[in-house]
């Protein structure tokens, strides 16, 4: 079985590659102790086929069999979530109970604490209290909550606890008191949240009720418990659904302030749906993993900034309630997506007929946002290129081309179009406007290099950059102000030693980007910065995702050195464009016939 550390460390390597010091840094160990981590770790992931960890500089994990990594793992989750469980179950317990009930060392328990406290630090926390040994205490949520939210979650805990009651007399006591939230809940959470309510020991508590059929199989306390709790939930919807109308309101007005001006308004709907099902049923361990929240963050940013300000003041409102921030940015993030769609024109040559038809068809069905012109000639492509304006032309010719044909095409291939054709395809259509217009949006005159200390703090380096800017008058002292209250506000984007300060300003019809190159790294959340992109963002709906997801996607394909020594304008403008669009064409050599 795996040890704390290990399960963390394999964590880790799933969500990214690691340096050596970034794992140690990570889990608070020595270099030497995570070379003797990742050796044992190796010796285990072998021997069960499952993969190996390799160093390419930086550790990398490669996978051979998900299925049996994921049951690794799930062992070192299942006693962890176990941990929460019991404390959420109890209020507290003697660390002794706990590792008679579950078989762990006192060692064991106290790193699953440490790991549990790290992971859940917005939602509770766990102390040891002496003479009680120790306790869970939440911050928002209730310890039922909590509970409901494990059993739901992971229903295969039930069977390492305690019988209760039977699945029949839950299913019972499901169907005989009748849920006054079926809206907001389905059968199964009902049921759960039902048990959980049995399943915490807590003091009973007096409120508004919910009144209890006269049959049902419980005690007087259950049985008040019961009523209590169902008759607070209902009080605390019944808060949320009178101010339907305020908060929708309060919603758009500051989606106004962020210039999503153009969100459909059943996205307003969605979202209070979204806020009252987690009133009804809370559910705070459903969440993306640490890459996939990272990636996503990272090329939507300003959703992401959106959800936050929207939940800091709903909870400032509501301060019993509870509502998680990235969950919400979800629904901005596809609401904005499909906003976003505006067809990208593509002038498609292509002679053969049958193949036209087979391979637009595909184009049509794998990239819905194109819109396809047909050639079925050079000369007709010429012609078309005069008289109308297209984002991409693409060739398919089994016959090569020419070195001076080939340069007209941002991209060709042979026969019928493949997966890797579509991928190919897939980044051209996002990164296409970006790569040509960037040295619009980002001129040689909004670039400085900063002969900076080493042990200059970021504020104030970003600052020095930015007033250079302003004293050009490139920049208003107002967006200067802005960029850096936001900063220190703590909405920072940073990628690849590059942090993207970023406002949106209505002068600004798409982008504006200042860079500031650094000669010596800062730290900013224990991350080094070496460039500064400061970003105004302009009022277009469409662009508030797509720059940043290009942004995104080009730094991750750069190295870390070269985003480093990129010392001059021409250096960064060359980094910024290294996956430019058109380089990825089929290299072919002879001549077609128009």
């Amino acid at each position: 079985m795996l040890a704390v550390r290990e399960i963390k460390l394999l964590n880790l390597l799933r969500d990214s590659d690691y340096s050596g010091e970034s794992l140690a840094k990570e889990l608070n160990v020595s270099r030497r102790t995570i070379i003797r981590t990742i050796a044992r770790l190796n010796e285990q992931l072998t021997s069960l086929a499952i993969g190996k960890i390799i160093t390419t500089p930086n550790y990398n994990l490669v996978v051979d069999d998900n299925n049996q990594l994921m049951a690794l793992l799930e062992q070192g989750r299942d006693e962890q979530n176990l941990i929460i469980l019991l404390l959420a179950m109890h209020g507290s317990l003697p660390l002794a109970e706990i590792m008679d009930t579950l078989f762990l060392s006192r060692n064991t328990v106290l790193e699953y604490v440490e790991q549990i406290n790290q992971e859940y630090q917005t939602l509770f926390v766990i102390t040891a209290q002496p003479r009680i040994g120790l306790e869970l205490q939440p911050q928002r949520l209730t310890l039922t909550d909590l509970v409901a939210n494990f059993i739901y979650e992971y229903p295969h805990l039930l069977a390492k606890l305690p019988p209760v009651s039977s699945q029949a007399e839950i299913e019972l006591l499901g169907t005989t008191i009748i849920n006054p939230y079926t809206k907001w809940i389905t059968p199964e959470q009902w049921q759960k949240q039902l048990l959980a309510v049995l399943l915490t020991k807590q003091p009973y508590q007096t409120g508004p009720t919910y009144p209890m059929p006269h049959e049902l199989p419980l005690t007087s306390h259950q049985a008040q418990q019961l009523a209590y709790f169902i008759g607070q939930r209902i009080t605390n919807l019944q808060l949320i659904l009178q101010a339907k109308a305020d908060i929708i309101n309060s919603t758009m007005q500051l989606a106004v302030a962020f210039q999503l001006v153009d969100l459909p308004s059943t996205t307003y709907e969605a979202i209070f749906d979204h806020l009252c099902r987690e009133v009804a049923f809370p559910r705070p361990t459903i969440t993306l993993s640490p890459l996939e929240i990272r990636e996503i963050k990272g090329q939507n940013p300003i959703a992401f900034e959106f959800a936050n300000t929207l939940i800091a003041d709903l909870m400032v409102q509501f301060p019993m309630q509870w509502w998680d921030a990235q969950f919400l940015a979800l629904y901005i993030v596809q609401a904005i997506a499909q906003h976003a769609n505006v067809p990208i024109k593509i002038l498609f040559l292509s002679q053969r007929p049958s193949l036209t038809r087979i391979n637009t068809s595909i184009l049509e069905q794998q990239l819905p946002q194109i819109e396809l012109k047909i050639a079925y000639s050079l000369a007709d492509f010429k012609n078309l290129l005069v008289k109308e304006t297209f984002d991409l032309k693409v060739l398919n010719a089994q016959r090569t081309l020419s070195v001076e044909t080939r340069t007209i095409f941002d991209y060709t291939f042979q026969t019928i179009i493949t997966e890797h054709d579509l991928q190919m395809l897939s980044k051209l259509i996002s990164g296409k406007h970006y790569y040509k217009h960037l040295p619009d949006f980002m001129p040689q005159d909004n670039f400085i290099t900063i002969d900076n200390d080493p042990n200059d703090d970021y504020f104030m380096v970003l600052a020095d950059g930015l007033e250079h800017f302003v004293t050009a008058n490139q920049l208003s002292p107002y967006d200067c102000h802005e960029l850096i209250n936001r900063e220190l506000a703590g909405n920072q984007l940073l990628l690849q030693h590059v942090a993207i300060p970023h406002i949106m300003a209505k002068h600004v019809q798409e982008y504006q980007i200042f860079g500031i190159k650094l000669t010596h790294p800062v730290q900013l959340a224990d991350q080094t910065v070496t460039l500064i992109l400061a970003v105004l963002v302009g009022s277009s709906q469409t662009t508030k995702t797509n720059l940043f997801s290009y942004l995104y996607q080009t730094l991750q394909q750069v190295s870390l050195p070269t985003i480093d020594t990129a010392m001059d304008y021409q250096k960064l403008i060359k980094l910024l464009t290294a996956t430019n669009p058109s380089s990825t064409q089929v290299a072919t050599s002879t001549t077609i016939n128009a």
